[in-house]
């Protein structure tokens, strides 16, 4: 706030400040006397010493509490800094119509402020005290005002404990199905209420209705479990459905996001408080567990979990395929340069033909050598992947139908899988059960705090904040069994061996006969190769690939798994191979005989490690005898 000074200002002159604040909005407005009333008491002032002259501007704090530190109210900061620069002149004094007005803080901090401003040589006049001007030299002002601090902070107390009461028997009501007590009619489409945007109230049946918005809050639903809140939001523009308060921009990410994780979506009410942090800012948090039935349920629970499970996922694979416009290269993030690890980045160029003028060519190259970076990798080739007489898109789907899908989703396989997936989910259960029990402990705490009568403000706010961070631990470990327990759901529906094999092949062979170029089998095509943890290595001089199971580590292929490609290559030259004694040989015996050669390369690694780290004679010892 600027304060204007006058230089010609006699030193004689002395002026006073009328502060003003109101805690809420409302009672600032037209026809309310929260402010008028405080008005009144600077104008009797002023009757009373006419030798004092009102300051030019009026200060005022709108929609401000007084139990929150002062530095946040800026009108009184700006009066408090004005006095200490001396913009004011000689004497002047601070009117208020109350102490409450000032500071509703608990004594010692409040101490601070009266200490702050008779230190920037205001004093200080309270309407409701009558006639007397308060300095820092009357023997008795700061016992007074002790006891002013006290009852304006104890009246605080109380009215936020009568406030919590009603909140908690409007809940109790809420369970028992009376909803008259909190809900209201729109009384226009957008007006914001205590109840979601996809649903109308009725006072007269007491009951809730779908709107015409239900339906396209039901399409982000079902559109979140395939692409992200930036892409449902231009989906929906294209139809034509815009943000609720500006039409003429698209539905914002953030608005997406909390109507995905809105409980209400199931029929649930959250119930929901505000603390006072130790900075003085007011936190919003659950006041308690959420009430089921309350609202009608848009989807099904079992929807609801999917969707969080599918959105935590999301969140913490950056480099899964996102469905795009345009979906040109099918293996996007999961092609890499054979030379460094690094992935491969993917370029489309237009070059118009006269049979084609749509034709682009598609150019891979390494997103470290041929950005010159190169401490990572040197190849700064760029490998054109569709020429005439050139389809690498199309060489890649046919090797895929000749792999071995059968071994790679073996029963075998299937159940360590499995098994690792329930062991992961009971121990993420038992985990998010530790936090639920630290959250209701914490919050035991806090209500036998709030019933206590000599409890400081401080240790409430304390017990808040630790409050907060025990939520944020519970919702990410409840993120995590979700997706945890979705995963080994996943795992049980799923079909394996044969029966897969045949299913992916059909697939395949479907996809490059009529998928190739529809936008949407594409995207769900690329989304499914990631998801299998495929990778394709390239060379990108030569344009030789392999395909196979890749291990990565920070977005860098480090290792891949190419045996059951192998097996395949055999499987395709129909050569009979047999034993010692003529018997032929299944595919089977191959797998076997490779596992275990694999299995004696890394018993043989692990040994040369363990001998790297015993004393150099024994290492000596040790070589001689292997000589």
């Amino acid at each position: 706030m600027i304060l204007k000074t006058n230089p010609k200002t006699q030193v004689s002159t002395r002026f006073a400040i009328s502060y003003s604040r109101v805690s809420t909005e409302i009672q600032s407005g037209e026809y309310k006397t929260g402010l008028a009333r405080q008005d009144d008491g600077f104008r009797s002032f002023l009757d009373q010493y006419p030798n004092y002259k009102a300051w030019d501007q009026k200060f005022e704090d709108i929609g401000k509490s007084a139990f929150q530190a002062y530095k946040n109210r800026s009108a009184l900061t700006a009066i408090i800094e004005s006095a200490e620069n001396g913009d004011f002149g000689n004497d002047p004094c601070l009117v208020i119509s109350e102490v409450s007005r000032l500071t509703r803080e608990p004594q010692k901090e409040a101490n601070k402020l009266l200490n702050r401003i008779f230190d920037a040589g205001l004093s200080i006049y309270v309407s409701e005290l009558g006639g007397q001007i308060y300095t820092e030299k009357d023997q008795t002002v700061y016992l007074l005002f002790q006891i002013l601090f006290l009852a304006a902070h104890s009246e605080s107390r109380e009215k936020s404990h009568r406030i919590n009461g009603y909140h908690n028997e409007k809940i109790e009501r809420f369970k028992k199905g009376d909803f008259s007590v909190h809900f209201r009619e729109r009384k226009h489409p957008n007006q914001k209420c205590f109840y979601p945007f996809w649903l109308d109230f009725s006072e007269q049946t007491k009951t809730f209705s779908f709107n015409k918005r239900a339906e396209w809050a039901k399409q982000i639903c079902d559109l979140s479990l395939e692409m992200g809140a930036t892409e449902i939001s231009k989906r929906l523009q294209k139809q034509g459905i815009k943000s609720l308060t500006n039409r003429r921009k698209p539905l914002s990410v953030h608005f997406i996001a909390d109507i995905l994780k809105n409980p209400a979506l199931i029929g649930y009410f959250q119930p929901m408080q505000t603390t006072k942090t130790e900075s003085g800012g007011m936190l919003v948090e659950n006041r308690e567990e959420a009430i089921a039935g309350v609202f009608p349920s848009l989807i099904t629970p079992e929807q609801f979990e999917k969707i969080q499970a599918t959105r935590t996922k999301r969140s913490r694979n950056k480099s899964a395929p996102r469905p795009r416009e345009r979906k040109r290269w099918l293996f996007g993030n999961s092609t890499f340069c054979r030379e460094c690890g690094e992935k491969i980045s993917f370029l489309s160029v237009p070059k118009p033909k006269l049979s084609d003028p749509n034709n682009h060519y598609y150019y891979l190259h390494c997103s470290a050598g041929y950005n010159r970076a190169e401490e990572i990798c040197t190849c700064r080739k760029r490998f054109n992947a569709k020429k005439d007489g050139v389809d690498f898109e199309l060489d890649i789907l046919k090797r895929l139908q000749t792999f071995r899908w059968a071994s790679y989703f073996n029963d075998d396989k299937y159940e360590k899988s499995l098994k690792s997936a329930t062991a992961k989910s009971m121990r993420l259960l038992n985990k998010r059960n530790e936090y639920k029990r630290e959250l209701n402990r914490l919050r035991e705490n806090l209500d036998e705090l709030l019933t206590a009568e000599d409890i400081l403000p401080e240790v409430i706010s304390r017990i808040g904040v630790l409050q907060k961070r025990a939520i944020e631990k519970y919702e990410a470990a409840n993120d995590d069994f979700n997706s945890a327990r979705n995963e080994e759901s996943t795992l049980k529906s799923k079909k394996r061996g044969k029966e897969i094999e045949k299913d992916i092949q059909q697939r395949v062979d479907n996809f490059i006969k009529t998928g190739r170029f529809d936008l949407q089998q594409r995207q769900e095509f690329s989304r499914w190769f990631f998801e299998t943890g495929l990778v394709v290595d390239i060379d990108l001089y030569t344009g030789r690939f392999e395909i196979g199971i890749g291990r990565r580590e920070k977005g860098v292929l480090v290792e891949v798994d190419m045996r059951l490609e192998d097996i395949a290559a055999f499987k395709n030259d129909g050569a009979t191979f047999v034993d010692e004694n003529g018997n032929p040989l299944d595919m089977d015996h191959f797998i076997q005989h490779y596992n275990d050669v694999r299995a004696g390369e890394e018993k043989r690694r692990l040994e040369m490690e363990a001998s790297k780290k015993k004393p150099l004679r024994g290492q000596l010892i040790r070589d001689v005898k292997a000589a």
